[in-house]
């Protein structure tokens, strides 16, 4: 979407960036509804989808984010191959396990999942879970800057690129998922002026943004909830 725009324009357009929040949101909602039906049609969660709580982080929806990652800690419980179902040596997947370590360091969680890689096993983004709450702005933005790097040139569309998902290549939500966090626990911030923070208006840290209004989930979502008996709108 970052790419659309001029790259001199001062601001993405923030109801956008708000709607595919939560359309991203309701969409795996939704799906979680149809996979814990009678009928779920096939329906399983792989690992990637957890990149999007990084999205609601980044978003500073934060709400969103634990309602998203118990929906999927749930359903990894109910697949009988459980807890994303990959194994690391076989397919490293930087973005969702990074979210998945960042959710439990928000949580202050100690879990630890089936097939889950070490922190030190996470490249250039281990420093940036081993400073993630250290008090000194500096020695974050250090490692940050060293995740921000191996964002970048991780960039690419095989299975095996460390972001593999084009729409994440402007838009580094497990980055920002950590300012986030930072910010939420009331730890300053080092200056966000690496060149990745600046490629498009996307990468830019911003407040958190409001909840967008949308006429068709205004009218959908209490219809599905209706019909599916199992559907929460509280959020």
């Amino acid at each position: 979407m970052a790419m659309d725009k001029s790259l001199n324009e001062g601001l993405y357009p923030t109801d956008e960036i708000a709607r595919f929040g939560i359309y991203r949101f309701w969409h795996y909602e939704c799906a979680h509804a149809v996979m814990e039906s009678e009928d779920p049609a096939g329906y399983k969660f792989s690992m990637r989808p957890f990149t999007d709580v990084s999205s609601m982080l980044a978003l500073g929806w934060l709400s969103h984010a634990n309602r998203l990652a118990e929906t999927i800690f749930d359903r990894w419980d109910a697949q009988s191959d459980g807890n994303g179902a990959v194994a690391w040596k076989s397919l490293p997947q930087y973005l969702p396990w990074l979210s998945v370590k960042l959710y439990k360091a928000w949580r202050e969680s100690d879990e630890t999942y089936d097939l889950e890689p070490d922190d030190g096993e996470m490249g250039e983004f281990s420093p940036l879970l081993e400073t993630l709450f250290d008090p000194r702005p500096r020695t974050f933005g250090e490692a940050l800057a060293k995740a921000a790097d191996f964002h970048a040139s991780g960039c690419g569309t095989d299975d095996y690129d460390v972001v593999n998902e084009e729409e994440l290549w402007f838009f580094p939500v497990e980055l920002l998922a950590a300012c986030r966090l930072r910010q939420q626990r009331g730890l300053d911030l080092p200056p966000l002026d690496y060149p990745l923070f600046n490629a498009t208006p996307l990468c830019r840290f911003q407040n958190a943004l409001p909840l967008p209004f949308d006429e068709t989930l205004a009218k959908l979502l209490p219809a599905y909830a209706a019909a599916t008996n199992k559907f929460d709108l509280k959020v």
